[in-house]
């Protein structure tokens, strides 16, 4: 699956910011525009939605995206990513499949991941819904 030009170009503007040169750094199936966002992921089991986390973004292309996080996934493993765009769009839901899985430091894996399909979205409501969650139960840890 590849993402329209129209929502990569506003996914890439959201995780940019909008004043941001597109310029691509390097030439692959697909052309790469290096960003750096922190977004929400979820993992996929049997089709369910289970552990979710924050990962980075280290670029992003019409067929995939690279990350960056501290949680090792096997190659084949499909999990949820929740894209931004402008403008007070709300967000958009894709299943990924992990490509490969690279450890770069203590804890810190990069990870390259194609687009399979949109998400279910139920699965992007969850999604947001377990994020919240996990904020509020932090923010009760943390004052009480």
């Amino acid at each position: 699956m590849k993402l329209s030009v129209q929502d990569f170009a506003e996914i890439v503007s959201a995780l940019r910011g909008e004043a941001s040169d597109l310029s691509a750094q390097e030439k692959r199936r697909a052309v790469r525009m290096s960003v750096t966002s922190k977004l929400v992921v979820g993992v996929l089991n049997d089709g369910a939605l289970g552990r979710t986390y924050s990962v980075l973004t280290r670029d992003i292309s019409l067929a995939g995206i690279g990350l960056l996080q501290s949680i090792a996934l096997q190659q084949g493993q499909e999990f949820v990513l929740s894209l931004p765009r402008q403008h007070g769009k709300p967000p958009l839901f894709f299943v990924l499949v992990v490509m490969h899985c690279r450890p770069l430091a203590d804890g810190l894996y990069g990870l390259g991941c194609e687009f399979v399909r949109q998400a279910p979205e139920e699965i992007g409501k969850k999604l947001l819904q377990d994020q919240s969650n996990e904020h509020a139960r932090i923010r009760n840890s943390v004052l009480g």
